[in-house]
């Protein structure tokens, strides 16, 4: 996947100083990756569910983005634009809301995608 996040960049190693941001950037992205090799399709409408974009519910944001194909389980192809609804449902506004990571993670590189 070529993508603009540290993680998938092939940075396999966290950065140094754990107590910074890109060090909890990483951590986020490895913790992403990790869930979406495990996680099928129900997995993600369950953990998405419960948080909303926008006043919309971010599990039905994830379920009308599905390809037909990926009912059962996500590919590798809609990886990326899972990650950009996990970083805007979850991490952005609900675990590190007062956290200013939208400047790394630039705003225009997490609109636009698909129906998010």
């Amino acid at each position: 996947m070529n993508s603009f996040f540290k993680f998938y960049k092939g940075e396999d190693t966290c950065p140094k100083d754990l107590l910074n941001e890109d060090a909890r950037l990483w951590n986020a992205e490895q913790t992403f990756k990790q869930n979406f090799e495990r996680f099928d399709s129900s997995d993600w409408y369950a953990f998405f569910k419960d948080y909303k974009i926008n006043e919309e519910n971010a599990g039905e944001i994830f379920i009308r983005t599905l390809n037909d194909s990926e009912h059962d389980k996500p590919s590798e192809s809609s990886k990326e634009w899972i990650f950009k609804l996990w970083l805007k449902a979850y991490l952005f506004i609900d675990k590190f809301p007062t956290e200013n990571w939208i400047k790394t993670y630039q705003k225009s590189e997490l609109e636009g995608t698909k129906s998010i």
